[in-house]
C-alpha cells in the first residue's frame, strides 16, 4: 500500500521478487513496452498482454496484413534502455525484443495480443480465451473498489489501511463464495424473455450479507440457525438478480 502515485509497469517491477521463472502473467493494455518484455525475459517469466493496434510501426504493419499471427522485433529505444538501467537490467545485445503478435476477434472487434508463448504452447484461440479470462478479475476489482469502497480508508497509517482492506477483502470473498450457488442456479435458467440474462447483483449481495453476517456471528448461533440464515441470503440473492441484455456490445459494463 502506497500513497505515492506509481505507474502500472513500475508497480509490476516491484513484484518481481515474488514471481518465479516459468510463471505466466496476463496483462492489460497499460503494460506493453519493449524494456518490460525484456525484463520479463531475463527473469524467465512468460506473458500474454493486449497491445494497442498503433503501438509502433511493426504492430501497425501486422494489423494491416492478412496474417493472423507474426513474430516481430520490438526495438529497445534510448528511453527503454534508461528504464532497463534504472531496474538493473542489461539491454539485449541485438537491440530488440522478439515477441509473437496474434489477432483475436472478440464480438466483431479486433484485439491484438502480444505474447512470449510460441505457437507450440498456445494457439491463437487459446491466447484469446486466456486474455478474456482476466476480465472476470477486473470486474471483481471494480466491485471491490466501488460497492466495497476499498479506497475509503478510515485512517492514514499503514496499519489502518491494511486493516480496512483486510476486513473488506474478507467480506467481499465471503459474499462471492456464498453467492456461487445462486450463480450456478441463474446460469441454468439461461436467457430470459426479451433476450435478457440474469446475473447475481454483487452490490445487493454485499449489502444483504452485512445484515446476515451480523446474525451469523452474534451469540454463537446453532448450526441449524446458521444454515437458515445462509439459506435466506441465497434466496434473497437469487430472487433479486441484476438483468443485462446480451445484445449490448459490453453487457457487463455498468
Amino acid at each position: 500500500v502506497s500513497l505515492q502515485h506509481k505507474g502500472e509497469r513500475e508497480l509490476l517491477t516491484e513484484l518481481f521478487g515474488q514471481l518465479k521463472p516459468g510463471q505466466l502473467l496476463v496483462l492489460d493494455r497499460g503494460y506493453p513496452a519493449s524494456w518490460l518484455f525484456w525484463m520479463l525475459h531475463l527473469r524467465g517469466l512468460e506473458f500474454v498482454t493486449r497491445i494497442k493496434a498503433d503501438h509502433c510501426k511493426v504492430v501497425r504493419e501486422f494489423v494491416d496484413s492478412p496474417e493472423l499471427e507474426r513474430e516481430v522485433e520490438l526495438s529497445v529505444s534510448p528511453d527503454a534502455k534508461r528504464n532497463l538501467k534504472l531496474h538493473e537490467g542489461a539491454p539485449p545485445a541485438s537491440g530488440s525484443v522478439r515477441v509473437r503478435l496474434v489477432k483475436d476477434f472478440k464480438d466483431g472487434h479486433l484485439r491484438v495480443i502480444a505474447t512470449s508463448l510460441p505457437a507450440a504452447k498456445a494457439s491463437v484461440k487459446e491466447l484469446g480465451d486466456l486474455y478474456s479470462g482476466r476480465w472476470e478479475i477486473e470486474k471483481n476489482i471494480c466491485t471491490f473498489k466501488l460497492p466495497m469502497n476499498a479506497e475509503g480508508w478510515r485512517g492514514y497509517s499503514q496499519a489502518a489501511v491494511d486493516y480496512d482492506i483486510g476486513c473488506k477483502s474478507f467480506v467481499h470473498n465471503l459474499a462471492t463464495l456464498l453467492s456461487m450457488e445462486a450463480d450456478r442456479e441463474l446460469a441454468k435458467q439461461g436467457t430470459r424473455p426479451k433476450g435478457h440474462i440474469a446475473k447475481v447483483n454483487r452490490t445487493f449481495a454485499l449489502g444483504e450479507l452485512k445484515t446476515t453476517l451480523l446474525e451469523i456471528l452474534r451469540d454463537r448461533p446453532t448450526p441449524e440457525v446458521r444454515q437458515q440464515l445462509l439459506r435466506r441470503y441465497y434466496i434473497e440473492v437469487l430472487t433479486k438478480p441484476s438483468v443485462i441484455d446480451p445484445k449490448r456490445k459490453n453487457p457487463i459494463k455498468k
